[in-house]
């Protein structure tokens, strides 16, 4: 099993996966123990969030997120790289022309960052495109 979190929702999963040591055992619901992460556009909202669990990891980072503006999301994959007692891999994705809104289709279109041509309409991903990459 491999849990996905998009923007808070990445933020989350590191940290139930941590704060319920699903990483070791079985969810109460007797599903196995969760074998991957994949964080969307991942936020860094709660100070409790980080270090990165130790499970084979995937950060994707939109490069015209509207929303994450910073990347903070960045931040898993460097306390990972850190963390001297990691033995999971982990990877960071630099997605040229992703935007925040176009990983799902519960969100509506993406705002086009001002001053960034790379991001701009007709140069950034479509939703489908992105939507295409995650999958």
């Amino acid at each position: 099993m491999v849990w996905m979190g998009h923007s808070r929702g990445g933020d989350y999963v590191n940290w139930i996966l941590r704060q319920q040591n699903l990483v070791e055992q079985a969810s109460p619901e007797g599903y196995g123990p969760v074998q991957g992460l994949i964080l969307m556009a991942p936020s860094v909202f709660s100070p409790d969030t980080l270090p990165a669990v130790d499970l084979p990891m995937a950060v994707i980072l939109p490069a015209c997120d509207s929303d994450v503006i910073l990347l903070d999301g960045q931040r898993y994959f460097e306390s990972a790289r850190f963390d001297p007692a990691r033995t999971q891999p982990v990877t960071s994705v630099y997605l040229e022309g992703g935007n925040h809104e176009n990983i799902n289709r519960g969100l509506l279109p993406g705002t086009i960052l001002a001053g960034r041509p790379d991001c701009a309409a007709g140069a950034a991903l479509t939703p489908e495109a992105q939507q295409d990459f995650m999958a």
